[in-house]
């Protein structure tokens, strides 16, 4: 879908070369294209998210794999993925411009700072001593490591250009 769309919005670059009334393509290319670039890097911390998880439930002993992540740490990490899907929502919303973009952004921000407070609350619930359980330890801070990096990604998919898009010569 990343892919589909960044041919899309090429395509309405190079349309805007050409045509002398590209006045709404100018305006929205920048937020398509910062958003684009956001959502693709989420995508790819999403990927290195999962894996941190995969990683730390599948080389456990079977007997061992549902201590990994408690009842409480899976609820918690859900909590994060949905506050992760809300603000991802909210990058969509900015992108298109389909309703006041500044409230779109308000709220995006709103759930960025929603992210960072379920965060702590699941690295609260991850803490474990590195010398007892080095692995965990290890494995606990890359998945919160990545949680931060979507939590940038964000952050910066929604920030306003700084200059309006004007066609290449």
């Amino acid at each position: 879908h990343v892919a589909r769309a960044d041919r899309s919005v090429a395509r309405a670059e190079q349309s805007a070369l050409l045509n002398p009334r590209s006045g709404e393509v100018r305006e929205a290319q920048p937020r398509l294209r910062t958003a684009m670039t956001g959502i693709e890097l989420c995508y790819i911390v999403v990927r290195a998210l999962c894996r941190e998880v995969f990683d730390r439930t599948y080389y456990l002993p079977p007997d061992k794999d549902v201590e990994a992540y408690g009842p409480q740490a899976r609820a918690a990490l859900a909590d994060v993925l949905n506050c992760t899907a809300e603000a991802m929502c909210g990058v969509a919303d900015v992108a298109t411009g389909t309703g006041p973009v500044d409230t779109a952004r308000t709220r995006v921000h709103d759930a960025v700072a929603s992210l960072h407070e379920r965060r702590n609350r699941l690295a609260h619930l991850l803490l474990v001593d590195p010398n007892v359980d080095a692995a965990a330890w290890q494995q606990h801070g890359a998945l919160l490591a990545a949680v931060d990096r979507i939590r940038v990604e964000i952050e910066a998919a929604v920030r306003p250009a700084s200059e309006p898009w004007h066609p290449p010569l």
